[in-house]
């Protein structure tokens, strides 16, 4: 996906379109966080030019809302990191219909994951 220049309300709207948990789960705690909250913290970080050309964490990432909201930014990278295997596939379909292709899906536990790469920005919710 090539950057594009979105403003907060843009991207909100865009990321509503977004297909959420069709089940959560309680014990991994999943609920939708609300895109305007996405909105606002993925706008505040490309204003903090922490975004671009950056390899960014979207740790507990769920069904990819923030992954995806990043990825209009134009980052190097994004992993996109989740415990739940339901959810990750959900993520990849989302990010599928939004031709993203700069996302890296991983099905993990945190605690166990031991990753060789740093970030410039981590993100978890």
């Amino acid at each position: 996906m090539e950057a594009v220049d979105l403003n907060k309300k843009e991207l909100e709207m865009l990321l509503e379109k977004l297909k959420g948990y069709e089940k959560p789960k309680i014990y991994f705690e999943q609920y939708e966080t609300p895109t305007s909250i996405i909105s606002y913290i993925v706008n505040k970080a490309n204003l903090r030019n922490e975004i671009k050309d950056k390899i960014v964490f979207d740790l507990c990432c769920g069904t990819g809302r923030f992954a995806i909201a990043l990825s209009f930014f134009n980052p190097k990278k994004i992993f996109a990191i989740d415990i739940d295997k339901d959810a990750i596939k959900i993520a990849k379909e989302n990010a599928k219909n939004f031709n993203v292709k700069n996302i890296y899906f991983i099905v993990a536990n945190l605690l166990e994951l031991k990753l060789k790469i740093k970030a410039d920005l981590a993100i978890i919710n």
